[in-house]
C-alpha cells in the first residue's frame, strides 16, 4: 500500500477486502495525510468508484471525480481517484484505492504499477486466508479433543472401573490393582484397568495365562489368596520377564484374586498385589469381598447404561439418517423424541421442547418473534381429536412453511404399539414434498401451455385451412359452379401459415431450451457487433413500438469492437428482451438499449418505463414458464414463459451472466454481459 502511494504521489491510500456474501468492502489497511480523519471501516460494494471496480472487475481511473456520477464524496479535497481490483483466478478479493487532491494525478504508468501490486496482493491475501483456515481447523481439533476428554470422565464402565481400583488401592495400601472383565460363556478375559501405587494407570503386568491366578479365579468363582507368589505353582510358567516385571515380582509378597459375581455368574476378577504381606488380613479380605459385591453391581449397571446409551445412540443415528423427519409423542402428548431431520424441516430446535406437551409447544411457537405460527394450531387440534376418537387410525395432512424458505410438508401419524398390545404413544413422520409439489405445479403449467399456447396457433391453422378448403369446394356440385375467390383463399392460407409458424417457433423454443439446459446445443462463434444486433432487433420491432408510441433508443459507442459469439442466439436474446420491454411498457413510454464495453466483457442493458420486476421475482423470472401473476402486458398476449429462460441459458452458454434490477427510468432493467473472448483474427 505504501509503495502504491509513494509511486503515484497519492495522499490517501487504502486496501479494502471484498465480502461477497455480505456485499461489503472492509478496510484492511488505510493511510492518510490527515491524522484526524475518521472514516467508516466498511461500505456497500455497490457504491462509489470502488463498487464499480468490483462489479466490472476492471481498473477505474478518474482524474476529475466531480465529473463522474458514481463518485461518492468522502474526502472533500479529493479530485482524482484510481481503483484497481484485486483478483485471483477469477475471484474478487478486494480493491486498492488511491486518492489525490491533484488533477490530473494518475496515468497509465501508475495503472500498470498498481495493477502489479494488486496481483502480488492477491497472492498474499490468499496465503493469509489459507493460514487462517488452518488455524481454524486446529482450534476445531482442540475443541473436539477437549470434548472427548470430558466424555471419558462420564459415568460409563471405564469410569466405574477407575473408581473401583482407586478405592481398592487407597484402602488396602496395595502395590497395584488389576481388574479383568470375564465372559463366562466364551471364557474370554478382557483387561479392564489397573492402578499402581505410583499413580500409573492401565499398565498391565502380564496378560492372563490359562493356568494363572486370574483365569483360575474366573473359572472357579472362588477367592484365592497367595502369600508366597514366587514359589506358588500358578506362577511357575511366567516365562521370560522384562526388567520392570521381574522387579515387581521380586518385591511381591502376597496377591489376592477376588471374583466379581452377579448371582452365580462371574463377570470379572480383582487381582490385588501387596509388597507387605502384613496387609493381607481378615479386615482386608472382608473389605475386598464387600467391594467386589459393590463392584459387580456397579459394573453391571454401567454396562447396562452403556448398552442403553449405545442402543439409544444407534437408534438416534438411524433416525438421524432417515430422510424423513420423525417425532414421537407419549400418551400424554408429550414430545419424547425427535430426529435432526425433523428439526431441519420445521426449522426448530426440538430438543428444547422435549417432555413438553404438543399443544403447549405449538402455543409457544405461535408467539415467536416473527409473529407467525409455524404449525397450524387448528389443524393440530383437529388431528388430536381424530386420534383421541380413533386411536388406531392413521392421519395424514399437508401444510406449507414460508420461513425461512418455502417448504411443503406431508405429515403422517401412526400409533406406536408395545409388545403386549398397549398404546405407547404416536409417531409423526414428516416428508418434504416440496419437489413433488413443484413438479406437480410444473406439470400443471405444462398442461396450461399445451392447452392454451399450443391450441391457439393450432386452431388458427385448422380454421384457416378449413376456410380455404370451403372456398375452393364451395361451387362443386352446383349447376353453375363459381370459381373460388383467390383473395379469400390467399388470406386464409396466410392466416394458417402465420399460425403454423407461431406453433413452430414455440416448439423450437421448447427444444432449444431443453438443448441448452442439457449442454447439447453447439455454439457457432463468429465476430459479432452487439451494437449492430441491437439495431437489428429494434428495426424488427419498430412497427410494434411505433403503434404504441414508444420511444426506443439504442446507445452504443461508435468504436465498439466485435466479440466472439453465436450471432443467431444473441440476436434472439436481443429480440426477446426488447419485445418483452415493449409489451410491458405503457403507451407513450420509453425503452433504452445500451451497450457498454469494459475490460474483458461487454454489457447490454434493456431498460423500460413499465412497472418493473419485484425483488422477490428477480431470480424466478428466468425459470421455465414462470410469469408474474401481477404483471399484465400493455399489448399482445402473455408469452409462453420461455423467452427469458432462453436468454439466461444462451447467455450462460457463452460464459456470461444475466440479471434484472430497477431501471433509472423507473421500470425494469435487464442486463446481460458477455466475455470478449479472443480478439478477432487470433
Amino acid at each position: 500500500m505504501l509503495a502504491g502511494a509513494t509511486a503515484t504521489g497519492a495522499e490517501f491510500c487504502e486496501v479494502a477486502l471484498y465480502d461477497e456474501q455480505a456485499q461489503l468492502l472492509r478496510i484492511a489497511a488505510r493511510r492518510s495525510t490527515d491524522p484526524e480523519e475518521q472514516l467508516p471501516p466498511e461500505w456497500p460494494a455497490s457504491e462509489g468508484l470502488t463498487g464499480r471496480a468490483i462489479r466490472s472487475r476492471a481498473v477505474v481511473l478518474v482524474n476529475e471525480v466531480s465529473q463522474d456520477p458514481d463518485y461518492v464524496a468522502v474526502r472533500p479535497s479529493v479530485r482524482a481517484e484510481l481503483v484497481v481490483p484485486i483478483i485471483l483466478e477469477g475471484r474478487r478479493l478486494g480493491v486498492i484505492n488511491l486518492e489525490s487532491t491533484r488533477s490530473p494525478a494518475f496515468n497509465s504508468d501508475h495503472v500498470r504499477f498498481v495493477t502489479s501490486l494488486a496481483e502480488h496482493a492477491a497472492i498474499a491475501i490468499q496465503n493469509a486466508q489459507l493460514f487462517e483456515a488452518v488455524q481454524r481447523r486446529a482450534e476445531e481439533f482442540n475443541t473436539l479433543r477437549a470434548i472427548a476428554v470430558e466424555l471419558l470422565s462420564s459415568n460409563d464402565v471405564r469410569h466405574t472401573l477407575g473408581v473401583i481400583v482407586r478405592g481398592a488401592l487407597e484402602h488396602t495400601h496395595a502395590s497395584n490393582v488389576h481388574i479383568y472383565l470375564y465372559d463366562q460363556a466364551t471364557g474370554q478375559l478382557t483387561f479392564g484397568t489397573s492402578l499402581w501405587e505410583s499413580g500409573e494407570v492401565d499398565r498391565e503386568f502380564a496378560p492372563p495365562r490359562p493356568t494363572g491366578l486370574t483365569a483360575t479365579v474366573a473359572r472357579t468363582g472362588d477367592r484365592l489368596v497367595i502369600t508366597n507368589p514366587r514359589q506358588h505353582p500358578l506362577y511357575r510358567d511366567l516365562g521370560p520377564l522384562a526388567d520392570w516385571q521381574q522387579q515387581a515380582l521380586d518385591t511381591l509378597e502376597a496377591i489376592i484374586g477376588v471374583p466379581l459375581k452377579r448371582g452365580d455368574e462371574v463377570i470379572g476378577v480383582f487381582t490385588i498385589a501387596f509388597n507387605d504381606r502384613a496387609r493381607v488380613n481378615e479386615d482386608t479380605l472382608r473389605y475386598l469381598d464387600f467391594l467386589a459385591a459393590q463392584a459387580a453391581v456397579a459394573i453391571t449397571s454401567a454396562e447396562l447404561r452403556d448398552q442403553t446409551r449405545t442402543s439409544r445412540d444407534l437408534l438416534q443415528a438411524i433416525l438421524d439418517s432417515s430422510h424423513d423427519g420423525i417425532l414421537m409423542l407419549d400418551m400424554d402428548q408429550r414430545l419424547v423424541m425427535a430426529n435432526s431431520r425433523a428439526e431441519w424441516l420445521l426449522n426448530l430446535r426440538l430438543t428444547d421442547y422435549l417432555n413438553e406437551r404438543m399443544p403447549a409447544i405449538v402455543k409457544k411457537i405461535s408467539h415467536t418473534a416473527s409473529g407467525r405460527s409455524i404449525l397450524s394450531t387448528e389443524g393440530l387440534h383437529a388431528m388430536i381429536r381424530q386420534t383421541r376418537d380413533y386411536p388406531l387410525a392413521m392421519t395424514r395432512r399437508r401444510y406449507t412453511f414460508h420461513q425461512p424458505t418455502t417448504r411443503t410438508i406431508e405429515e403422517i401419524t401412526t400409533p406406536v404399539i408395545g409388545h403386549q398390545g398397549e398404546m405407547l404413544g404416536r409417531m409423526f413422520i414428516l416428508r418434504d414434498v416440496t419437489q413433488e409439489v413443484e413438479l406437480e405445479t410444473f406439470r400443471n403449467q405444462m398442461s396450461h401451455m399445451m392447452v392454451h399456447d399450443l391450441r391457439s396457433p393450432l386452431g388458427g391453422v385448422i380454421t384457416g385451412l378449413y376456410a380455404a378448403l370451403e372456398e375452393i369446394q364451395g361451387g362443386i356440385g352446383s349447376p353453375k359452379p363459381s370459381p373460388p375467390d383467390l383473395s379469400t383463399v390467399n388470406t386464409m392460407l396466410v392466416v394458417a401459415l402465420s399460425s403454423a409458424q407461431s406453433l413452430l417457433r414455440l416448439v423450437e423454443a421448447i427444444l432449444d431450451v431443453s438443448k441448452l439446459e442439457a449442454g447439447e446445443m453447439a455454439l457457432e462463434l463468429s465476430p459479432v457487433d452487439l451494437a449492430a444486433l441491437a439495431h437489428r432487433a429494434y428495426e424488427a420491432l419498430d412497427i410494434q413500438a411505433s403503434q404504441a408510441n414508444i420511444n426506443v433508443t439504442v446507445d452504443a459507442p461508435p468504436d465498439l469492437p466485435p466479440i466472439m459469439a453465436d450471432r443467431d442466439k444473441i440476436e434472439r436474446v436481443f429480440q426477446n428482451l426488447l419485445d418483452n420491454a415493449i409489451r410491458f411498457t405503457p403507451h407513450g413510454g420509453r425503452v433504452r438499449v445500451s451497450v457498454v464495453a469494459s475490460e474483458g466483457e461487454q454489457t447490454v442493458t434493456v431498460a423500460d418505463t413499465g412497472e418493473g420486476v419485484p425483488p422477490e421475482y428477480r431470480q424466478r423470472v428466468f425459470e421455465r414458464f414462470v410469469q408474474l401473476d401481477s404483471a399484465r402486458p400493455w399489448r399482445g398476449a402473455k408469452g409462453s414463459g420461455l423467452g427469458l429462460t432462453f436468454c439466461k441459458l444462451a447467455v450462460e452458454a457463452h460464459g456470461g451472466r444475466i440479471w434484472v434490477d430497477d431501471a433509472p427510468e423507473g421500470g425494469a432493467a435487464f442486463h446481460f454481459s458477455l466475455p470478449v473472448g479472443p480478439s478477432v483474427g487470433e
